[in-house]
């Protein structure tokens, strides 16, 4: 579609999924000319699966599975799998952008040593029972709740969430609450520089 700001949206058509390894090229136009393009390699066709909460999804075999090292062997058989590692990075409002820790990875004894190991076994049983290539969004932080990894607006639509809108909505530009929640963080900090003036003045610590 067209760029705006630099920013734009490649919709692949439908198809079918292919174990066959191909090369996908994007090429960037002036609108005459091609001046750059990208070549992402060893491009399967397959489905994506996010992988997301605490310890329990981020434990990779190098925390130590049970028969651990006889599934590390066997990962050589499954190529199709492909993993990607989220950066763990917080933010109030959704993100356009995402960091990575690692760069897609075909699954081998090599690398499945970092994946997670129940999106590891998940996609490995998907992948036995469809023949289909699996990704694994490889996204979790040991020790958090599930509340970070939901869309703020899907609190409404989730029954049993509908109770904690009110509190997530704080993080919502545009609600009444977001409005609410920032103005009293302004009058907090506001509070805080006239006492820290004033401490600074007496020569007093400031709080």
């Amino acid at each position: 579609s067209t760029a705006v700001n630099g920013e734009f949206l490649v919709k692949l058509p439908m198809g079918d999924a292919s174990t066959t390894e191909k090369d996908l090229v994007v090429a960037v136009s002036d609108g005459t000319d091609v001046v750059k393009t990208f070549t992402y390699s060893h491009v399967v066709v397959g489905d994506v699966f996010y992988g997301s909460g605490q310890s329990n999804m981020e434990m990779s075999f190098a925390w130590g599975i049970i028969n651990g090292n006889e599934h590390i062997k066997e990962a050589k058989k499954y190529s199709l799998i492909r993993r990607i590692k989220v950066m763990r990075t917080a933010s109030d409002i959704p993100a356009e952008n995402i960091q990575v820790q690692t760069k897609w990875s075909v699954c081998s004894p090599a690398t499945v040593k970092a994946y997670t190991a129940a999106g590891y076994y998940f996609a490995r049983r998907i992948h036995i029972e469809t023949g289909v290539p699996i990704g694994i969004l490889d996204d979790n932080w040991s020790g958090s709740p599930i509340q970070p990894f939901i869309v703020p607006t899907a609190y409404k639509d989730i029954p049993a969430l509908k109770k904690d809108w009110q509190s997530a909505s704080s993080f919502v530009p545009g609600t009444p609450e977001y409005k609410k929640h920032i103005q009293g963080l302004i009058k907090r900090a506001n509070t805080w520089v006239a006492k820290a003036e004033a401490a600074l003045e007496k020569g007093e610590p400031v709080p």
